[in-house]
């Protein structure tokens, strides 16, 4: 039997090989693709040691599941359409999304196509999930920018006659004695100062820009804008619970921008479990490798799934009308990426939501006593 013959034994490690060449099974686990085989019912017969880094499954434990069993549930139909062409006799290339064993999704390309001479279909998986993300980062990058341009504008135009309605309204509310003068020229103040919060935020917004660095203590930061939103976390009767990691390194970072990202993820959360009473809302810094995280996890309503992806755009919001412009996350995105470094959101409707932050901790870190 030559090296190219068919190596009939039984099933193996991987699933039966009887239609797989001797060496190739040695090969194509050094790939950096997800090698599938499949028979003509979509049984995985094949996988390469590839899909444990992709999906988060041995490979021995797909064979005989279906092919439709890695890709996410909302996919299947349009994956079904070229699985029949392909069982047809017609190569198709197509992107889907696997899904993981921890909830994630992996995005990947998909060349499937028959093996001439056997009743089996050959899938070669490329990730595209490290590509997919760099591509989102760009255009959100692009967007922001043009946002940030068309935003300022529109921010500048409004502040000037603001000011005059609002230095007005304030000069007439001090002169007159009359009650129900007072309480209209009271509302157009209230209404007033409320633009006049939607103009500072569209600005800070617009102007984005590289932070002034000096080095800080992130424990000090989050103490002092919990501090700051003590009146709303106690009106929405939010209990929070602070657990912070002492000798923390020092970062390199703008202090205030920072406590700006803490109250905007601070405020939303108490916000989110108002309506509900109020609830608890759990804040921890640590050191995990490179990186000091900040986390604050509530047990608010949580972020339904098709939420999640839109949560930090621009002008987004589930906030009624005249709560918020939708742009405090984004804004805290800009920041934390100013930084060098992340932010994301974890979450299961109905059970809370969690804001996770990362920032780099410099080569030459000093420990904060």
């Amino acid at each position: 039997m030559s090296q190219l013959e068919t190596n009939v034994t039984p099933r193996g490690k991987y699933g039966p090989l009887s239609q797989i060449p001797i060496q190739l099974p040695a090969i194509f686990d050094k790939t950096l693709d997800l090698i599938l085989i499949v028979d003509q019912d979509g049984i995985i017969t094949y996988a390469n040691a590839r899909l444990r880094e992709l999906v988060g499954i041995e490979p021995e434990d797909v064979i005989g599941q279906t092919i439709f069993q890695l890709i996410s549930e909302d996919e299947h139909k349009s994956v079904e359409e070229h699985w029949q062409a392909v069982r047809s006799g017609e190569p198709r290339a197509f992107e889907t999304r696997f899904q993981r064993v921890d909830d994630g999704h992996t995005f990947c390309q998909i060349a499937a196509s028959p093996i001439m001479g056997t009743d089996s279909y050959l899938f070669i998986v490329h990730d595209l999930t490290e590509a997919k993300s760099m591509q989102d980062r760009l255009l959100q990058a692009e967007k922001s920018a043009a946002l940030g341009r068309l935003v300022a504008g529109a921010a500048h135009e409004l502040n000037n006659p603001l000011t005059a309605v609002l230095g007005f309204a304030q000069i007439l509310r001090e002169e007159t004695d009359d009650e129900m003068m007072q309480r209209d020229l009271d509302r157009i103040i209230r209404g007033a100062l409320r633009a006049r919060d939607v103009v500072r935020d569209l600005l800070a917004f617009a102007r984005q820009q590289s932070p002034v660095r000096t080095e800080i203590n992130v424990n000090e930061t989050l103490e002092e804008a919990l501090e700051g939103v003590s009146k709303r976390i106690q009106q929405s009767n939010v209990e929070v619970e602070t657990r912070l990691e002492a000798s923390l390194p020092a970062l390199w970072a703008n202090a205030h921008q920072l406590k700006l990202v803490w109250h905007n993820i601070i405020t939303n959360a108490c916000q989110a479990m108002a309506p509900n009473g109020g609830g608890e809302l759990h804040v921890i810094s640590e050191c995990i490798g490179d990186y000091v995280r900040v986390t604050f996890t509530d047990t608010g309503p949580g972020i339904p799934r098709e939420m999640m992806s839109k949560i930090f755009d621009p002008f987004f919001t589930t906030k009624g009308v005249g709560e918020g412009v939708g742009l405090g996350l984004s804004l805290c995105q800009g920041i934390i990426e100013s930084h060098d470094g992340q932010i994301w959101v974890e979450s299961t409707e109905g059970e809370g939501a969690t804001f996770i932050v990362e920032l780099p901790i410099p080569n030459e870190a000093l420990i904060i006593e």
